[in-house]
């Protein structure tokens, strides 16, 4: 379906075109004021529209207008299937384009199948003769291993209950320009320009085969992929690092392992990440301590080199809450969104690589979009990033139209910090993630 009249004869949208008019023209917006060239873009949205738009469903319902039918993604704090991000790398002259989604089927619900991962594996296939490098050797092994589709419908169901979300897979998808420099086609076909990467939720897995918890099943999931000892001995040994701090922690450590993440890039080149729910230390406490984040992040001082990052991680999350304090005051249901960790083994390295990925909703000072906003342009300005690209503000609302960044919060969803391998080195890297609020904000 696609445009319609509603009673008053407004115009209205569904299906494919309702997300290609919401979320397509967020991307679109981001896109070109991250300056990706339009050949890029022409490209780009083609794949948005023709594959990605269909495999969403049904327009979402306003979330106070209960719909039996409808379910929400684990991804956006309000159920919507999306969150995207502007990376910086130093600079605010230069920034990257990403998003995720979920396309799990919610709008309807797949009563058949609640867990199923159809809708990701034919955007998986489409994109494999479309795209420069690919390779789904770890992802096919990764998707075998986490799939609970073998089951019957109703066991699936109680494991959603179980679990309490509906999101088995989500696939990211960084938007690369430099793929169309050498050619536009690649075995025949239009190249997408976009690196993709998936994200698999443990915990269904875990129940399914009683594993003691969540890292237990990810350490599995690792273990078992084909020849990985031989390909990436690095990546091994940097879980035993891990695994060697997480024994020393309390078992709901083991247990907050979020997902787990890799490239769709040869294995003697791909990344593994694993996502890790923070836990305060303090469960009283109505923020968190920086240097409790601090030991995870270090874990315990086993990852070296990164002094450097102490006062710069500090004075983000200090700016992002504080700097600019607000006077808005929201209930927080954006503090579904937990305090995020990950951890990414790599090839290179006998130990992970850290990134920190904070929600300044959770701080109790509750400040709105805009003092989020403002908050890491002052960060960007006192580190020597602000050299005179635009600023977050000006990206931001310029991005999303349906409200005012001082009326609430909630379109911020992270501020992540940590290093980036890139092209066999490594930098400091700093994303801001937002969300378009799709399902409290419906629009059209």
């Amino acid at each position: 379906m696609g445009s319609i009249r509603d009673d008053t004869g407004s115009l209205a949208l569904d299906g494919p075109a309702y997300w290609y008019a919401t979320s397509g023209q967020d991307l679109e917006r981001m896109m070109r004021l991250a300056n990706v060239p339009k050949t890029a873009q022409h490209s780009f949205l083609n794949f948005y529209r023709n594959i990605l738009c269909p495999a969403l469903g049904e327009k979402p319902q306003p979330s106070h207008t209960p719909n039996p039918t409808h379910r929400g993604s684990l991804l956006g704090w309000d159920g919507n299937p999306f969150e995207y991000s502007f990376e910086f790398k130093g600079s605010t002259k230069k920034a990257a384009v990403r998003f995720s989604a979920d396309f799990t089927q919610h709008r309807p619900n797949d009563t058949l199948n609640p867990l199923g991962m159809s809708h990701s594996r034919d955007i998986i296939e489409y994109l494999r003769p479309r795209t420069p490098g690919f390779d789904s050797t770890w992802n096919d092994a990764f998707r075998k291993f986490f799939s609970v589709e073998d089951l019957s419908a109703k066991e699936q169901e109680t494991l959603i209950t179980k679990v309490g979300h509906q999101t088995p897979l989500m696939l990211g998808f960084d938007i690369k320009p430099s793929m169309l420099d050498s050619s536009p086609t690649s075995n025949g076909e239009e190249i997408v320009p976009v690196m993709l990467k998936s994200y698999y939720m443990p915990h269904y897995t875990t129940i399914a085969r009683q594993t003691p918890n969540n890292f237990e099943t990810i350490k599995a999931s690792i273990q078992q992929l084909p020849g990985v000892a031989k390909a990436s001995p690095n990546i091994l040994k940097a879980l035993t690092v891990l695994e060697e701090y997480l024994s020393t922690k309390p078992d709901i450590y083991k247990q907050s392992g979020l997902f787990m993440a890799t490239d769709f890039i040869s294995p003697t080149k791909a990344r593994l990440k694993i996502y890790f729910r923070f836990h305060n230390p303090d469960p009283a406490a109505k923020d968190y301590m920086f240097e409790d984040i601090w030991v995870y992040y270090t874990l315990g001082g086993r990852i070296p080199g990164l002094e450097g990052d102490k006062d710069m991680l500090r004075d983000l999350i200090d700016f992002v809450e504080s700097h600019w304090k607000s006077d808005q005051v929201r209930m927080a249901k954006t503090r579904r969104k937990p305090v995020v960790l990950y951890f990414s083994l790599t090839p290179d390295k006998p130990y992970p690589t850290p990134k920190l990925y904070y929600n300044p909703a959770r701080s109790s000072k509750l400040p709105d979009d805009l003092a989020i906003a403002r908050g890491i342009d002052a960060w960007m300005d006192k580190y020597g990033w602000a050299d005179g690209g635009l600023t977050v503000e000006e990206r931001i609302k310029r991005v999303f139209t349906h409200r005012r960044l001082e009326e609430k919060n909630g379109i911020f969803t992270f501020v992540a910090f940590g290093q980036k391998e890139d092209g066999g080195k490594t930098q400091t890297s700093l994303s801001v993630y937002v969300t378009p609020e799709l399902y409290e904000n419906p629009q059209f």
